[in-house]
């Protein structure tokens, strides 16, 4: 490992091979850190347009799949609210709890009858 002390490194910074002048140095500076931000902004952008993406992508495979009804948990496609029409409660034999399951979305809910 090779050690250098601040003129040296400071001798060689501002000699003829690499910047020539403080200022010169200060102006490669500048320029490095407006390349950062320009790159991280370029990077910001485009994932930002790949989740708009996947959002448009989503949402229109949503609402193919909402019209034709769809599982438990699935949004249907009208804003993600309905109104849940249940249908017949159902007895389970093994718990004698009965059973009542949305028609729309398939949630099923247990009712106990006092």
């Amino acid at each position: 490992m090779m050690l250098y002390l601040r003129y040296q490194v400071e001798e060689y910074a501002f000699s003829a091979k690499k910047w020539g002048s403080a200022e010169a140095l200060d102006a490669e500076f500048e320029r490095r850190e407006n390349e950062k931000k320009r790159r991280r902004e370029a990077k910001f952008k485009s994932k930002l347009q790949d989740l708009k993406k996947r959002t448009r992508v989503d949402a229109y495979r949503r609402s193919r799949q909402g019209a034709a009804g769809g599982n438990f948990g699935d949004d249907l496609g009208n804003g993600g609210r309905h109104v849940h029409q249940w249908g017949r409660s159902i007895e389970n034999p093994e718990t004698g709890i009965g059973v009542k399951k949305c028609v729309d979305c398939g949630m099923e809910v247990e009712e106990l009858e006092f």
